[in-house]
């Protein structure tokens, strides 16, 4: 036996207890998951969003990450509508049928495609919304783009967001707000981390101003020392904490192009949310589906034209709910890393990207993934 294998072997050993040992207490826990709203192909641009990421997943190896409410055409072109309300409703059924508490909507413009799936949430009439609320994912290109003249209308529209009744609070009413793939250049210098501070605090005073709370702000990252620096130098920056908490968008450690069997993938994915603990930051661990991009290779993205394709082996649906259960576990045996009791499944509908936890056609496992979570869920979060 090679030595990593030995490595991995006693690794994953500890995995599992940490899976098996799984206790059904009453402590307060939630999980979210991520939206990324691209499919849909409505407009008959070309350049479309939506237009293009269902010609990603057109060649008929990847009709397994189709979702659910896809449709084959006979020349094999692929359709499908994410913010068609009948989709809408369907899917909020299934998050709450699988225990999920919020989805954090990646944010657009409001007058873009990628923004229709979170507009047709907010006018759900399902009688099951109630039981799903929704927070914000904000990424920073879009955040900090048009600089601070730009600023004072997105800040408006967040609060608003913020102070109605299904959006997701945690520690004393504070809305959740994740922030993605901040840079020290995105505000125009090489040195923004005083210009983060400066838009976060406007976002937060703004906020407060409301009555809508003080946001909990969650700082996306892959490298749990560099996210810790960052929130550092935006915290020292403000004068105060801004940044409350580590996380990230999704687990791509140890991804290689011959495929890295799920339990290496897992077992890292454990070390990851420990680094993240150990920079005494609060931490939302991560729970990821996977990662596996290869159809941005086979027809690239314009926005990713040079997709790297190293991936992790899909995951089997029960493989998905030990992780869901070992995340449960991980919280429950270090919960003053873990205080809002949050955690964050990556994610409901990255289907090209390879980190999906939505419901596919059924030819190829319909809501298998969502089934096997909520078994996990039902049984040691909300006590059912």
């Amino acid at each position: 036996m090679l030595r990593w294998e030995s490595s991995v072997k006693k690794a994953a050993m500890q995995l599992l207890s940490l899976t098996v040992m799984v206790v059904a207490s009453a402590d307060k826990l939630s999980f979210g998951a991520i939206r990324w709203d691209a499919f849909y192909n409505t407009s008959n641009s070309s350049s479309d969003v939506g237009q293009a990421v269902a010609r990603v997943l057109r060649p008929e190896q990847w009709h397994s990450r189709l979702p659910w409410y896809s449709y084959i055409q006979p020349d094999g072109n692929i359709t499908f509508n994410d913010a068609d309300p009948n989709v809408m409703d369907t899917e909020i059924e299934m998050a709450v049928e699988a225990g999920i508490s919020y989805w954090a909507f990646d944010v657009y413009p409001n007058d873009t495609g990628l923004s229709s799936a979170l507009n047709a949430y907010l006018t759900s009439t399902s009688k099951y919304k109630q039981q799903l609320e929704f927070c914000l994912l904000l990424q920073a290109a879009w955040m900090s783009k048009g600089g601070f003249p730009a600023l004072a209308a997105k800040i408006t529209r967040y609060v608003d967001y913020f102070k109605r009744d299904d959006y997701h609070k945690v520690t004393g009413g504070r809305p959740l707000v994740y922030l993605f793939a901040l840079k020290e250049d995105d505000w125009g210098t090489n040195t923004s981390w005083p210009a983060w501070a400066k838009s976060l605090m406007m976002f937060t005073n703004a906020s407060i101003a409301a009555g809508a709370g003080k946001p909990y702000y969650v700082l996306q990252t892959f490298n749990a020392q560099q996210g810790a620096q960052q929130a550092s130098a935006i915290n020292t920056a403000a004068g105060t904490s801004v940044i409350d908490c580590l996380s990230s968008y999704a687990l791509v450690n140890d991804v290689s192009k011959q495929g890295t069997p799920w339990i290496n993938f897992t077992v890292k994915g454990v070390e990851f949310w420990n680094q993240l603990r150990e920079t005494g930051l609060s931490v939302i661990p991560p729970v990821a589906a996977g990662w596996d991009p290869r159809p941005r290779v086979t027809t690239p993205l314009p926005w990713a034209p040079n997709q790297n394709p190293d991936f992790i082996q899909m995951p089997t649906p029960e493989q998905l709910g030990d992780f869901v259960a070992t995340a449960i576990n991980w919280t429950r045996t270090y919960p003053t890393a873990n205080p809002t009791g949050e955690h964050l499944l990556s994610a409901w509908n990255e289907y090209d990207e390879g980190h999906f936890i939505g419901a596919v056609l059924p030819q190829y496992g319909g809501n298998a993934r969502l089934e096997a979570i909520g078994k996990v869920l039902r049984v040691h979060v909300h006590n059912d």
